[in-house]
């Protein structure tokens, strides 16, 4: 394969990568009639918070920080870059893919909500529901991990 062919593919990986990380920005889970963004689920985000009368909270829930989420939407565009960078880390690249694709595919299960009872923190397992930008993640990271694998095959 010619130089030329080979640096547009890498580009496209590039870009690629760089679509699946935008999708944080968009609805990735849904309970209820709530949706979250991915970023809200990367960084976290208070849901509720009573105090009353300004002491102590009583009663709090929120998302804490996943760590999980971060590297889900974050691999890809690493995978991207790396790939671009050199031929010789094509592989790593792949990797990087088919990991992200993995940890976007069980994201639901990874994320929980934390609250907190009288001074007590438990967590809660919640029935999560996928929406449209954990969807176009996976769709993005499995064409950008398609190309890297033709990329791999013709070198």
């Amino acid at each position: 394969m010619s130089s030329k062919h080979v640096f547009s593919y890498t580009r496209l990986v590039v870009v690629f990568g760089l679509a699946s990380f935008l999708f944080m920005f968009l609805s990735i889970l849904q309970f209820d009639t709530v949706t979250y963004q991915g970023y809200e689920l990367i960084f976290g985000k208070t849901l509720v918070d009573i105090q009353p009368f300004g002491f102590d909270s009583v009663v709090s829930a929120r998302l804490p920080f996943s760590f999980i989420a971060l590297l889900a939407f974050t691999l890809p565009l690493i995978g991207g870059i790396l790939t671009q960078v050199s031929r010789r880390l094509v592989m790593v690249g792949l990797a990087c893919f088919l990991v992200s694709l993995f940890l976007l595919w069980s994201l639901p299960d990874h994320i929980r909500i934390v609250y907190t009872l009288f001074g007590e923190e438990r967590s809660l397992s919640v029935d999560w529901v996928r929406s449209a930008g954990l969807y176009g993640a996976m769709v993005t990271t499995a064409a950008g991990a398609g190309i890297i694998l033709f990329l791999a095959m013709k070198s």
